[in-house]
C-alpha cells in the first residue's frame, strides 16, 4: 500500500462510535438489560463481545443458553431500539484516550467531519457537546442509516476513519482513502476482508502512517 498524500484543503471524515468513543459499556448494558427483563441467561462481557465483533446474527447470539419464542428477535430489537440512545446510557461511553489529541492535530491542516449513524438527532448531538467534541468539526452529519450519502456530502474528501462496514464499503465506493480501526464493534479479521487502505487496532496510529 502507498502513502496518503493529503492537501491541506482536504477533508478527513471521523466515524463516532468505536472510532473516537468506546461503545462497548453501553452495548453490553442494553443486552443484560433486555434479557434480565425476560429473565433469559446471559452472556458474560467477552464472549458477548467476540461475537458481535464477528457480526454474529443477534439472534445466534440471543439463542446461546436460551429457548426463545420465534418473535423474540423483532421484541429484542424494538427493545434496544429505545434504550440503546438513551442519554442515561449513553454516559457509558468514554472518549479513547487518544482522540482529542488525534483530533487537535488533524484539525490544524484539514477540514474534520463527523459522520455517525444514530436514530436519536437530540441525544447525539448532546452527547457531541458533553463529549466536548463539537469544536474540532466543520460539519456534524447524523445519519439513520446510510452513511454512503453522508460521507458523499463532504467536499473534496480525502479519508474515512472508522470501525466497520458502514464506513469502509461507502470509502471503496467513493474511491476514497481508508483507515479501518479494530478499537470498535468489528474485529482486525472481519475489517481486513474489506480491503481498507489502512488497518490498526486503535486510531492511535493514524499519526504514523499520516
Amino acid at each position: 500500500m502507498t502513502d496518503i498524500i493529503l492537501n491541506k484543503r482536504g477533508a478527513i471524515a471521523f466515524d463516532l462510535d468505536g472510532t473516537l468513543i468506546s461503545i462497548e459499556k453501553r452495548d453490553y448494558s442494553v443486552y443484560c438489560l433486555i434479557l434480565k427483563k425476560y429473565n433469559l441467561k446471559i452472556l458474560d462481557f467477552e464472549t458477548y463481545w467476540t461475537l458481535r465483533r464477528e457480526r454474529q446474527p443477534i439472534n445466534n447470539i440471543l439463542e446461546i443458553n436460551n429457548q426463545i419464542e420465534n418473535d423474540f428477535l423483532d421484541v429484542y430489537i424494538n427493545e434496544r431500539t429505545k434504550l440503546i440512545e438513551s442519554k442515561e446510557l449513553l454516559k457509558l461511553d468514554t472518549l479513547f484516550n487518544y482522540s482529542i489529541k488525534i483530533l487537535q492535530q488533524f484539525q490544524c491542516n484539514y477540514d474534520c467531519y463527523l459522520v455517525t449513524s444514530r436514530s436519536m438527532k437530540e441525544e447525539t448531538i448532546h452527547q457531541i457537546d458533553q463529549l466536548n467534541l463539537n469544536k474540532y468539526f466543520s460539519r456534524i452529519i447524523i445519519t439513520e442509516q446510510n452513511k454512503l450519502e453522508g460521507y458523499s456530502q463532504i467536499p473534496n474528501l480525502l479519508l474515512i476513519v472508522g470501525d466497520t462496514e458502514n464506513d469502509i464499503i461507502p470509502a471503496n465506493k467513493l474511491g476514497i482513502e481508508s483507515f479501518a480501526v479494530s478499537s470498535g464493534i468489528r474485529s482486525f479479521n472481519f475489517l481486513e476482508k474489506l480491503k481498507p487502505t489502512y488497518l490498526s487496532d486503535s486510531l492511535e496510529r493514524v499519526l504514523e502512517i499520516l
